[in-house]
């Protein structure tokens, strides 16, 4: 709905400003304006795809951040997957796992690959903090989450940089152990830059499927 839209598109030009990246899954609706918003703010973007790998690449809309390496897009599915349930609940698992925090605007109650990625999130004893969109006209899958243990997501203004801002609600909570995943001080590194190294052999990381221009 409008409301969300515009809420998730003040949050991803928010975070783009203060070089805070977005992670999403490319679907319709709340990711792709996550992504599209904080890319014409030349924010970095990574959209982990369940399905259409293979056209998302060639897609015009996101042809010049692909360019510029602000965007990579990434599936652990084959390129031509096509959509199915399971695939996209299965990549929610990667969303959260490359994530600091989790953001949920719109979430259906006891449905739907919102509520199980977020729910399931919230069950981990070291789950990333899962903060839920609270002003406006929100549906009721959100109101159960904060209920689960979510955090309500801060109202403007965002300051001071909105990483911050949500590390400070977090440790203000109590649940201490949430804060081992992001209470650190990262050395961050921008699309752009090419890694040096790999863990294990390049041709044995086949859990994803990259794309390159």
């Amino acid at each position: 709905d409008p409301e969300a839209k515009t809420f998730t598109s003040a949050v991803a030009r928010a975070a783009a400003h203060d070089d805070m990246q977005i992670i999403s899954g490319g679907a319709r609706g709340v990711d792709q304006e996550a992504m599209l918003s904080a890319l014409q703010k030349m924010g970095t973007v990574i959209g982990v795809l369940s399905d259409g790998l293979q056209k998302a690449i060639v897609a015009g809309k996101y042809r010049h951040a692909l360019r510029d390496k602000r965007l990579v897009l990434v599936s652990p599915y084959q390129p031509e997957a096509r959509f199915t349930v399971g695939n996209a609940m299965g990549r929610n698992k990667y969303i959260y796992a490359f994530a600091e925090f989790a953001l949920i605007v719109s979430s259906s109650y006891n449905t739907g690959g919102t509520w199980a990625g977020a729910t399931e999130e919230l069950r981990k004893v070291r789950g990333i903090p899962v903060f839920v969109r609270t002003n406006g006209n929100i549906p009721q899958g959100n109101s159960q989450l904060l209920k689960r243990g979510a955090l309500p997501f801060p109202e403007k203004p965002w300051t001071p940089p909105i990483r911050r801002l949500l590390l400070s609600i977090a440790q203000a909570t109590s649940q201490p152990e949430q804060l081992l995943l992001v209470d650190k001080s990262w050395d961050y590194a921008k699309v752009s830059e090419p890694r040096i190294g790999y863990s294990t052999p390049p041709d044995s990381q086949k859990e994803f499927s990259f794309s390159n221009e």
